[in-house]
């Protein structure tokens, strides 16, 4: 964990360049490695925790990874290149739930964290986008419920707010991961989930609706 933050402390802050260069090759390794999962997602866990601006930058760096990785990531029959990282399907429910936890998390302090927000809901939609077992007809119920509704009906209150605004983050970049080649997946796949993304535009269009006038209480 300390060489992961000094790394990134040195590609971000540091005033000579060779230093710069070795923490990013350091970090392009990083990437590629088994450990790129698990101390990405504890990095996140501790700057929300820490909120000062070197964590911030730390979190940047692990959700930013995080989407990369999801990008190319694929179920485990599906293997077809050596830059695919392959996920077991507890894996993919997993990282669904940490993903959900964390955008809550980041979105109860936008001023500080608005861009770390961004990087983790570009993530969570590679990753509705690409794990099979998710319907795509669902992903968008599940993501409104999973985040911003209690017992079924979306909340205003200042407790929940937190999960409207995350809510609404994914929603808006969903769409456009959806339409990103970079992000590969099966034509079919895609192709279903864009015909979800249709039906359920409605849906979507009422929260944001909602987001935009809800006040805390």
């Amino acid at each position: 964990m300390e060489s992961l933050q000094h790394a990134i402390a040195a590609l971000y802050y540091s005033n000579c360049d060779t230093e710069r260069r070795t923490a990013d090759v350091w970090l392009q390794d990083f990437l590629h490695s088994d450990q790129a999962w698990p101390l990405s997602l504890q990095l996140l866990r501790q700057s929300a925790v820490a909120g000062n601006s070197a964590s911030r930058t730390e979190a940047l760096f692990c959700a930013r990874a995080l989407h990369v990785l999801l990008r190319c990531s694929v179920n485990k029959a599906q293997k077809r290149q050596k830059s695919h990282v392959v996920l077991a399907e507890e894996d993919w429910v997993t990282m669904r739930m940490a993903l959900v936890v964390l955008a809550g998390t980041f979105a109860a302090d936008l001023h500080c964290s608005r861009p770390v927000l961004t990087q983790i809901a570009l993530a969570l939609s590679t990753l509705a986008l690409k794990m099979s077992q998710w319907a795509a007809h669902s992903i968008v119920p599940d993501l409104i419920a999973m985040l911003a509704t209690s017992g079924g009906e979306v909340v205003s209150s200042s407790a929940s707010m937190a999960g409207l605004v995350a809510a609404t983050e994914v929603l808006r970049v969903l769409p456009e991961e959806a339409g990103r080649r970079e992000v590969s997946m099966h034509p079919a796949r895609r192709a279903d989930v864009v015909e979800g993304l249709r039906v359920a535009a409605p849906t979507a269009f009422a929260l944001l609706h909602r987001s935009l006038t809800a006040q805390p209480e």
